[in-house]
């Protein structure tokens, strides 16, 4: 008579079909009364009440933004050109293709700079002797009185034209710009008023070979011309290509080394299961005796060592005020040992003793804190177990990141339509550099509220995406975490992960569109102040105001920044208790908050044996994958024999993207096992405080080791075998 429902949620007893399991577990629960319970009822862990529609209010808004979002884009179609993102730009400013003085002329071209100019005899016998003028008409050079200027062996990079095609002979010549000259007419004897003309000289220049690359740039075929431009820019093209082609090639190598990170992957996976207490406090151990170490080496040289010689050592910088550190012949010393320094000894010192401290501190707080501790190592076993248990959730990620990252393409390639309704300018980083390639875009004061409308929309899209990726996960795992074990195993289905994506945008859209808007006006705040400090920073007006504003912002920015990664934090576990208690954000955010102070040291724990685990997980399973990749392509004759149809000439570049396809992988395997971990320490929170609330013994559904460190609190309200003592029930 005392049992109260059980925190299991009746549709996890799951009927055998498919339609019936899919509406068990989801898309059941369809009618919810709106007032039935008062705002503390609403507020108290109740997972067996009906699924509720939750922000239903937000979801009208969220559909409004995807009107704005329409015609701002309909806006850029009709006004932006796309081709002046990537075109290149001739001297002029005039984006080749696009502009309308080279409609015609598509290819940006770096003449070479003039040489002598040829003998008029010369022309015909090179084949040179006739050109083309600006309507297209063919005339003959001699009789027109114009010089052709041989080609030299240097090109001028500031200087490019649009041309139709790329010359592929020295048979050709171009008119290239060379410079420009400006006339001053008569003043006006009164007022001073003067006309001003400019001319701007051309040249014909003969034409040197060359091929287009990326249908809008012509790069010169002579090796040392094209070095001309590898030193300016900071590789090759063709470089690139060619080790882009031989990674290529070695396609089987890379599907290989990728099965080859999910195995290790698993591998870190059990190892976690199996040995969580000893990695834990092995990562705790090795914290403290790295901080005992560089706090008495700090303090050794506060004490041992002369401040200059460590500076002199570190910097190679010698005080020539000084004799210190500098023999007799003017030469520089070197110390043995190179000991750690900020120049200033009571700096030092305060670092020593700090780390010291903190050296000292951390055996003690394991000491303290070793039910805490207990608790993160079984919410970690428990994390390794559900993903044991549904590898279904290690293909969500995949999913997931096709997801974004096909919408993170749309979102790249609306943004382009947006900046080219701005005019173009041509960008000069520096003299060495060439010219043609960057470029600045200027709006007017109308456009801009059109950019910035569609960046905050885009980014409210892609965190709403987010966001239900997200829910999905919370439900899965609140679903293993509340099943009953059958023979020893928990009785989930692998398709849970499906309809969490259902259960989120069907039953909780409101919240997902309400969760992503914050984070996105935290976005577009922090995108509007970065703006503001920029032209802060690039304006030598103003002074010491500058630099106090600018200060200013810079300090907002990281206040925003923290802000937003903590409510990022919050937003996952909000997520969670509305799949678990079907409240609204605020009310959820609400329970959130309050649990989370109420076990702060837990999470804070968690947080830290999350992130070490993430860490030391990442780094073996990328640096392991790519050495084994390494051993195998420059050990094995498969890939050195050059007669082998699958040789490999370098080596380093497979071994690069080998090591880039493993921390992909490593890094899906460790953000599941974060997301997991703080859903699983939140549901055991939650399991707690509903049975302590309604006066319930240990959950049996919990995993064992959990279930008996959370039993070891319920003990003060019930007997051994979890039924009610005396006094409780009195």
């Amino acid at each position: 008579a005392l049992e109260a429902p059980s925190l299991v949620e009746p549709e996890l007893a799951r009927p055998r079909t498919a339609s019936s399991r899919f509406l068990a577990m989801g898309a059941k629960r369809d009618v919810y009364e709106a007032g039935s319970a008062d705002e503390e009822d609403e507020e108290k862990l109740d997972p067996g009440r009906a699924r509720a529609f939750t922000d239903c209010i937000c979801i009208p808004v969220f559909i409004f933004a995807l009107v704005c979002l329409s015609f701002i884009m309909h806006y850029a179609f009709k006004h932006g050109d796309i081709n002046k993102i990537y075109h290149g730009i001739d001297w002029n400013n005039n984006v080749c293709g696009v502009s309308e003085s080279v409609k015609d002329d598509f290819y940006l071209y770096y003449c070479s700079k003039p040489g002598t100019a040829f003998d008029p005899s010369a022309l015909a016998a090179s084949g040179m002797a006739s050109t083309k003028n600006q309507s297209g008409a063919s005339v003959d050079i001699a009789s027109a009185g114009v010089s052709v200027m041989a080609a030299s062996s240097n090109l001028e990079l500031k200087f490019p034209i649009c041309v139709s095609k790329c010359p592929n002979s020295t048979l050709t010549m171009t008119s290239c710009y060379q410079n420009q000259k400006m006339t001053k007419g008569a003043k006006h004897p009164i007022t001073g008023t003067y006309t001003a003309e400019i001319t701007y000289q051309f040249d014909l220049v003969q034409d040197y070979p060359s091929h287009p690359v990326a249908h809008r740039y012509c790069m010169p075929s002579d090796n040392s011309m094209m070095a001309q431009l590898r030193a300016t820019i900071q590789s090759g093209a063709d470089a690139t290509m060619y080790h882009i082609e031989e990674v290529i090639s070695a396609w089987r190598v890379l599907i290989g080394v990728a099965f080859m990170s999910i195995i290790l992957g698993y591998l870190y996976f059990f190892l976690v299961k199996v040995a969580a207490g000893p990695l834990l406090y092995a990562c705790f151990g090795l914290s403290s005796l790295f901080s005992l170490a560089a706090g008495a080496f700090f303090l050794y040289g506060v004490f041992f060592e002369s401040a200059a010689q460590q500076f002199q050592d570190h910097y190679g910088v010698v005080d020539m005020n000084s004799t210190a550190g500098v023999n007799t012949t003017g030469n520089v010393t070197v110390a043995s040992a190179f000991v750690p320094t900020t120049g200033n000894k009571t700096l030092d010192a305060i670092i020593g003793f700090v780390l010291l401290l903190l050296g000292v501190l951390i055996p003690v707080l394991i000491c303290c804190l070793k039910e805490k501790i207990e608790l993160i190592m079984g919410a970690l076993e428990a994390t390794v177990e559900c993903l044991i248990d549904m590898p279904c959730l290690l293909i969500q990620p995949v999913f997931g990141f096709a997801v974004r990252a096909a919408a993170f393409c749309l979102a790249l390639i609306g943004l382009a339509y947006i900046v080219s309704v701005g005019d173009v300018q041509r960008y000069e980083a520096s003299e060495y550099l060439p010219s043609g390639v960057l470029r600045t875009f200027d709006f007017e004061d109308d456009e801009l509220p059109y950019l910035f409308g569609y960046m905050f929309i885009a980014m409210w899209i892609y965190e709403f995406i987010v966001a239900w990726e997200q829910i999905a996960f919370c439900y899965a795992t609140q679903s293993w975490f509340f099943a009953p074990y059958v023979n020893g195993r928990k009785d989930i289905s692998q398709s849970v992960w499906l309809v969490g994506f259902v259960v989120g945008i069907t039953y909780h859209m409101g919240t997902l569109v309400f969760g992503s808007l914050i984070l996105a006006i935290f976005r577009i705040v922090y995108l509007i102040i970065w703006y503001i400090h920029k032209q802060l920073q690039g304006s030598d007006d103003g002074g010491a105001v500058n630099a106090a504003a600018r200060g200013v912002a810079a300090a907002c920015m990281c206040c925003i920044a923290c802000v937003e990664s903590l409510m990022r934090y919050i937003n996952k576990q909000v997520y969670l208790i509305v799949v678990v208690n079907s409240n609204g954000f605020c009310t959820a955010a609400k329970i959130v908050v309050q649990v989370m102070l109420s076990e702060m040291v837990t999470f804070a724990l968690l947080e830290g044996a999350t992130k070490a685990f993430q860490v030391v997980g990442g780094l073996a399973i990328t640096g392991l994958g790519a050495w084994i990749t390494w051993l195998v392509i420059t050990t094995s004759s498969y890939f050195t024999d050059p007669d082998s149809e699958h040789f490999i000439a370098s080596p380093e570049y497979v071994t690069i993207a080998a090591g880039v396809i493993c921390a992909i992988v490593a890094g899906m395997f460790m953000n599941i096992f974060d997301v997991v971990s703080d859903s699983i320490l939140m549901c055991a929170c939650l399991d707690k405080k509903h049975r302590k609330e309604n006066g319930l013994g240990p959950n049996e559904c919990l995993p064992p080791r959990l279930r008996a460190l959370l039993g070891k609190g319920s003990k003060e309200h019930f007997g051994g075998d979890g039924s009610e003592s005396e006094s409780e029930s009195e």
